[in-house]
């Protein structure tokens, strides 16, 4: 008989057991030990499972746990049970404890023989997670095929490494969080991305005063996108006041040897079209969170959004990432929605399919109105 089919068995019988579960106690013996039983291991060795684990630091603190795993005289696996209406919060708080004195890798166990909670220090070492990695519920209708979730529990070839590895991602996710939203203002913005990026927009050498320019755009982009839920915010200085206007960078002239091939990972299209400098315009929004943002239109198309590659980025979240384009067109600016949710507005009058746009139309999308000017 396979672990998964007596498992299964075991899970039928608890609905029957549980009229006689009386205590912490009866938990343990009659539902943890065979659990553990059943995925191979030799309860009855305190050397491989040991029921009343203690572990006291050289200062004389003590800490507890129901049963722990071991291998090499080393605790991998703690089990903390809770019986009826005990709060759980308990046995987390007590396992927290033992993950934070006792150093090395391990997984930690909350059950009342019934719901079984994995835990680990996945988003901090040595700071048990909030919330378990992996939940197993052996009171409801469980099949053989539902017990696959814990073959890593198995006796043989038991492993920590291929439990934690996954978890350990949160760890980094958090610590890659953290550094972008440091981007966010300048007295935590790291000097060496900034002139990296600098060196990626700015397409030769600048001039110092279009360098301090091209910089708080940067500071401003990363701002446009908040940091994820959860991710807290390095505590600093308050960002710059956000640029209004971008107006044209002052390039410093490169020597004629430079008038080399472009490089590959540069977007000639993206470039301003330099065949029609004489038409020009220019947006400013009037209303919704970047009022009074401006930009200024040198191109055949210039796409407006929340995506950060776009020519106008817009932080209202009710606009789409790329939301809707003005483009040129026989001498004339045009405006076209993108297949965003709630479409634009032209000076009031929704736009499904393009529209030919005059010198302080209104282009309204999602609560942000911008007012278009044109002008040769």
């Amino acid at each position: 008989m396979t672990y998964k089919i007596e498992l299964t068995n075991f899970a039928k019988n608890i609905r029957t057991l549980q009229k006689y579960l009386k205590s912490r106690d009866t938990v343990r013996q009659s539902l943890v030990v065979p659990f553990f039983r059943i995925l191979g291991w030799d309860v009855y060795n305190p050397g491989e499972f040991m029921a009343g684990y203690t572990y006291e630091t050289p200062q004389g603190d003590i800490f507890t746990a129901d049963f722990a795993v071991m291998k090499n005289d080393q605790p991998l696996l703690f089990v903390q049970t809770y019986f009826g209406e005990e709060d759980p919060a308990e046995g987390h708080a007590n396992l927290a404890a033992l993950f934070h004195t006792l150093p090395g890798d391990k997984v930690a166990i909350l059950t009342n023989g019934i719901d079984w909670r994995f835990y680990t220090d996945g988003m901090e070492p040595g700071v048990l997670d909030a919330d378990p990695y992996l939940e197993l519920n052996l009171g409801e209708k469980t099949r053989a095929e539902d017990l696959a979730v814990i073959d890593l529990y198995q006796k043989e070839g038991f492993d920590l490494a291929p439990i934690l590895a996954p978890l350990r991602l949160g760890i980094y996710e958090k610590k890659i969080a953290e550094y972008f939203a440091a981007q966010r203002v300048a007295a935590t913005a790291d000097k060496e991305l900034i002139e990296f990026i600098l060196k990626k927009v700015g397409g030769g050498e600048l001039a110092p005063q279009a360098k301090e320019k091209l910089a708080g755009w940067i500071l401003n982009g990363f701002a446009v996108t908040p940091p994820r839920a959860g991710a807290a915010a390095p505590q600093a200085a308050k960002p710059a006041p956000v640029l209004q206007e971008l107006g044209e960078l002052e390039m410093i002239p490169l020597k004629p040897a430079a008038k080399t091939a472009p490089a590959a990972n540069i977007d000639l299209e993206a470039l301003p079209n330099i065949d029609d400098d004489s038409i020009e315009g220019r947006l400013t929004v009037i209303s919704g969170d970047d009022k009074d943002k401006t930009a200024a239109i040198q191109k055949k198309e210039f796409f407006i959004g929340r995506n950060l590659d776009l020519d106008l980025v817009l932080t209202d979240p009710s606009v789409s990432r790329r939301h809707f384009r003005i483009f040129l067109e026989k001498g004339k600016y045009w405006v076209q929605d993108l297949g965003s949710g709630n479409k634009i507005k032209v000076n009031g009058v929704k736009a499904t399919e393009k529209r030919r746009l005059e010198n302080n139309d209104t282009i309204q999308a999602g609560n942000t109105t911008i007012r278009f000017e044109a002008y040769q």
